[in-house]
């Protein structure tokens, strides 16, 4: 039984929120996983992110087939 190679991605910054349209960044980082509908978490920041920021997450994940 061949064993698939796990990633953990960790970013500080950029990405979706700061260019909604320009999602290359997660299009890299899911790519990595393989699968056709991969689960993507989002841990915020100890003082809390605005809703927009929640919402742009939502969005753009969703958006590339992901579960959010």
């Amino acid at each position: 039984m061949s064993q698939k190679t796990r990633h953990i991605v960790a970013i500080g910054g950029g990405g979706f929120y700061r260019d909604p349209e320009n999602l290359t960044l997660e299009k890299y980082i899911i790519q990595q996983c393989g699968a056709a509908q991969p689960r993507v978490a989002f841990i915020p920041t100890a003082s809390a992110e605005p809703d927009n920021y929640l919402v742009s997450f939502y969005t753009a994940l969703l958006k590339l087939g992901c579960k959010p």
